[in-house]
């Protein structure tokens, strides 16, 4: 896996460049690729729920992304220990969530309010609550500035002697 599928030899604005693709590398692309692509994910899915979500599509592409990069760390001839452990924990952390969300949807019937998508208890809570009938404009009492003051300045505590 270490023959190059395409390679570019060059100058690029007066400093020279190497660029060789191997099939490694390019596993490793499409691995930096999920990882960095949780985040479109997650912004995508908040937008259209207008509020913060993180759904398991987030955590399913973080996942995958980790053990590529991982794998291209462990077994590429690159084997760099940085690279494997700065990859290993997001694994787990994505494995443990996924958990949890398969752990409430079974206990629950449905997915969890995080990932996005409306529970049963989230539609009744966002229901606007009704309007209150309005009075008709002839039975709205106009506030009256002038008489409030004077009561005001009228009314003062009484005190006991």
């Amino acid at each position: 896996m270490d023959t190059p599928i395409f390679s570019a030899h060059g100058e690029l604005l007066g400093y020279p460049f190497n660029f060789v693709l191997t099939a490694w590398k390019l596993f490793g692309y499409v691995g930096i690729i999920l990882f960095a692509g949780s985040w479109l994910i997650q912004l995508l899915q908040s937008r259209a729920a207008g509020r913060p979500v993180i759904s398991k599509w987030f955590w399913l592409s973080r996942m995958s992304g980790s053990l590529m990069l991982c794998s291209y760390f462990l077994f590429s001839p690159k084997q760099d220990s940085v690279g494997i452990w700065s990859n290993v924990f997001p694994v787990f952390v994505a494995g443990y969530n996924l958990y949890l969300e398969a752990r409430y949807k079974r206990n629950n019937g449905t997915t969890s309010p995080a990932s996005g998508a409306e529970t049963p208890q989230a539609k009744t809570l966002s229901k606007p609550a009704s309007k209150p009938a309005l009075k008709p404009a002839s039975k709205v009492r106009k506030p009256d500035r002038a008489k409030d003051e004077v009561r005001a300045a009228v009314v003062k505590p009484v005190t006991a002697e």
